[in-house]
């Protein structure tokens, strides 16, 4: 049963979907349906922020390698074809969604929503060895058509100990790896943490909307004003979030070091929805390309 929305959650819900991409709108109803003001108070994470998640203390990351995810699935090639996409075989979807050193289970199946089935890849994590069954869930992938067989990267949430391990990075690359594979064309997500805005800039994903896009920028600009970075040492023009992460001022100044376009999008960067097209053209892509081969050297 969905909540009820204040008057003040309803006009944040109706300025958000006004402003949002019809790619994003569509992928947000893939979860959320809008039934009048009736929407899940988290629909909005950039007013409301992330669900908590339950956690489980870990110990260290193991150092042995990751068992063999599990795989349950009621999906069919019928279901994939909606998507415009191939159906990922069993090893394809472990060799993408597998976490090193976690026991997973991944779970493919249709979710009726609106009167139309959507399909859903969900990734649980064993949390604890001391605790059978105690799972949490570490990211869901959503697959429609909207323009072109595209996939919304709905959440993703590493269990405490295994965080900057660099797992996330590895799995984004193999996941991308699987997309290409069976025809997937394009990830949608929401930037919306202080280390995800900086992480999802360096492997290549852009603004998916002109506000965002106008609003991140502008914030950018203010942020160095605010700092007392003086006009000619800033970058003549912005428009991709990779530019700002990799934006560092030209010479010291009267200004603390930590200024730079890293320490803006870890610390004070709006969220926004980020897109990244799969094909070897997009500029994006390149980068997170490169991102990846420079990480892999250093693994």
């Amino acid at each position: 049963m969905f909540p009820i929305l204040t008057e003040e959650q309803a006009a944040v819900v109706d300025r958000l979907v006004a402003t949002e991409t019809p790619a994003i709108v569509a992928f947000r109803r893939l979860e959320f349906p809008i039934v009048g003001k009736h929407l899940p108070q988290q629909h909005d994470q950039r007013k409301h922020g992330r669900p908590a998640m339950a956690t489980v203390a870990m110990a260290e990351p193991p150092a042995a390698a990751a068992a063999v995810a599990k795989v349950i699935r009621t999906d069919t090639q019928a279901d994939w074809d909606k998507v415009g996409a191939r159906r990922p075989t069993d090893e394809e979807l472990q060799a993408a969604y597998g976490l090193d050193g976690i026991q997973t289970e991944i779970s493919v199946y249709t979710k009726n929503i609106n009167g139309e089935d959507r399909l859903f890849v969900d990734v649980n994590a064993q949390v604890s060895q001391a605790i059978p069954g105690a799972q949490i869930r570490v990211m869901r992938r959503v697959f429609a058509k909207v323009t072109v067989p595209t996939v919304l990267h709905s959440n993703f949430e590493l269990p405490t100990a295994f965080q900057q391990s660099g797992i996330g990075s590895k799995m984004l690359e193999r996941s991308e790896a699987l997309y290409r594979k069976i025809g997937i064309e394009r990830i949608i997500l929401t930037a919306n943490s202080s280390v995800g805005k900086y992480a999802w800039a360096r492997m290549g994903f852009d603004f998916a909307g002109a506000d965002d896009r106008r609003i991140t920028v502008d914030r950018f600009y203010n942020y160095l004003s605010y700092h007392g970075v003086p006009p000619n040492m800033w970058p003549e023009t912005v428009s991709h979030p990779w530019e700002i992460a990799a934006w560092k001022p030209p010479k010291p100044g009267n200004f603390s070091p930590s200024i730079s376009g890293k320490d803006f999008l870890l610390a004070e960067a709006p969220s926004y929805e980020a897109a990244k097209n799969l094909n070897d053209d997009d500029i994006g892509y390149q980068i997170g390309q490169a991102y990846y081969a420079e990480k892999n050297k250093h693994s």
